[in-house]
């Protein structure tokens, strides 16, 4: 009984792993070709869930103004505006959009590969965890199906572990790198940069832990082999 009870909930696991994997590539894909990416396909033929809507449509970034806080922005906007009226907006342009103390500018024109980047280290964090969900769907299936401690569930843990301490503050040093180059390249480059990066360090010790948890598997794996070959 307790038997097919945990085979059940076994089950269960998987079945939820696979759906959000499922439902996180599925979302993942709707953004990069919908309305906020690359605008192959249109919102209207993309069902309700998968929408992205057009709030960030228009490629923009965070960036710091030159000059007194708050009065800079003004200031900053003005000048822009003076810089693009009275000819025609060229690949790799800015237009500057202020809201209080903050300031964003919104990217026009941005050349293809340009965009690319913009939409690709968006999609990134989306991306590995579609992976992580998918290695922990199989890491689940070998559970099952060889019984507990094997080296293949120790070497996805593994990819999950690398994934997470690497991969996620990876795409953070990425996007601020993007958005650096967007920004340095734009008709506002003068008066206005992006903010230093700040490094989030949660991923590291998540990531160290599941990598810690990775080689006591692994060691419980290569103990199991051993007492399997002394029977």
């Amino acid at each position: 009984m307790a038997a097919r009870r945990s085979r059940s909930l076994m089950l269960l696991v998987q079945a939820v792993l696979l759906a959000l994997c499922v439902t996180t590539s599925l979302v993942l894909a709707g953004w990069v070709f919908g309305y906020n990416g690359f605008g192959l396909v249109s919102d209207s033929d993309l069902p309700g869930q998968l929408r992205a809507g057009e709030s960030n449509a228009q490629p923009s970034e965070p960036v710091l103004v030159h000059g007194e806080e708050g009065v800079a922005t003004v200031a900053a906007a003005n000048e822009v505006i003076g810089v693009l009226s009275g000819r025609t907006t060229q690949t790799g342009d800015g237009s500057s959009e202020f809201y209080g103390n903050g300031a964003f500018l919104s990217l026009l024109a941005l050349a293809g590969t340009q965009h690319a980047a913009w939409v690709a280290v968006r999609a990134l964090p989306a991306l590995v965890l579609a992976v992580i969900w998918w290695l922990l769907f199989r890491g689940v299936q070998g559970v099952r199906g060889r019984g507990g401690f094997t080296r293949s569930v120790a070497r996805r843990m593994w990819a999950i572990g690398v994934l997470v301490a690497v991969g996620l503050p990876l795409v953070q040093v990425l996007r601020w790198e993007v958005a650096r180059w967007l920004v340095e390249s734009s008709s506002a480059a003068r008066i206005a940069t992006v903010p230093a990066l700040d490094l989030d360090l949660w991923p590291f010790a998540v990531g160290l832990v599941i990598l810690v948890m990775a080689s006591t598997w692994r060691e419980a794996a290569s103990m199991r082999d051993d007492l399997a070959g002394l029977v």
